[in-house]
């Protein structure tokens, strides 16, 4: 009677911590990580206001207008499964460029990446 007592006893605990533990039982780990870009539209001769779209693995992820000698900051979250996060970057100025335009991202768990690019004006 002793012996099924603790039997019971120790399968309780066995449920109670494994159950109510914080293991993720999908057996995947989330990784989180965040993106960073500044966009500068530098002073220069005959410049105007850079119109911009960012693109991100394809997706619009924002859009607005840089002032000449004004900057713009665009910063994302993002959460994953796995160790790391290959992100498409994709930066569009109508009537102008981005210097990056097109670029790979490598987000690692736990790390920010920062990405300026230099917007011109062909106006």
């Amino acid at each position: 009677m002793v012996a099924v007592s603790l039997v019971l006893v120790l399968v309780a605990l066995v449920l109670y911590f494994g159950l109510s533990g914080d293991e993720d039982w999908s057996g995947v780990d989330n990784s989180t990580g965040t993106l960073a870009i500044t966009l500068i539209n530098p002073y220069a001769w005959g410049a105007a206001p850079c119109e911009y779209f960012i693109y991100l693995n394809g997706e619009l992820a924002a859009n607005g207008t840089v002032a000449v000698s004004g900057c713009a900051t665009f910063e994302r979250n993002f959460t994953w499964a796995g160790s790391e996060l290959t992100l498409s970057v994709n930066i569009d100025v109508p009537g102008g460029s981005a210097s990056p335009e097109d670029r790979t991202i490598l987000l690692a768990s736990g790390e920010t990446e920062s990405l300026v690019v230099i917007l011109s004006s062909t106006y």
